[in-house]
């Protein structure tokens, strides 16, 4: 879920680029509860239950030998499928692989290892 309108997110896939997947990966994300309902100011909507803007959630990969597939690359695995039909339903990885405007871009892949070509590949 794109939080604005004016930003294309900082993920993608190995075959949809940033603005076909239209997400944000976030560290963190803060809402305000009224009545029940969360309220998100930066996309200015309410939703039931937090996972209703989530499409994953993740951990720091920890494994050093997945690590070293990735270049040295910050790589989370991701733990917790939420909404089965987005982008995130097949991969297992988000791998930081570089940044725009001071946002990490990420790639979202199954492959437990990427080779440098296809890391430059993504980064474009």
């Amino acid at each position: 879920m794109v939080i604005d309108d004016h930003w294309v997110g900082n993920v993608r896939t190995e075959q949809q680029d940033f603005a076909q997947v239209g997400s944000f990966k976030f560290s963190e994300h803060h809402f305000a509860v009224f009545q029940g309902r969360f309220y998100d100011p930066t996309a200015n909507r309410t939703f039931a239950n937090q996972d209703e803007i989530r499409w994953c959630t993740y951990t720091l990969e920890t494994d050093p030998g997945i690590q070293a597939n990735f270049h040295g690359l910050r790589v989370f695995r991701i733990d917790r499928v939420v909404r089965e039909n987005i982008a995130c339903n097949g991969p297992r990885f988000l791998v930081e692989i570089g940044s725009s405007g001071g946002w990490p871009t990420n790639l979202l892949t199954a492959k437990d290892r990427l080779n440098l070509g296809s890391l430059a590949l993504m980064r474009s």
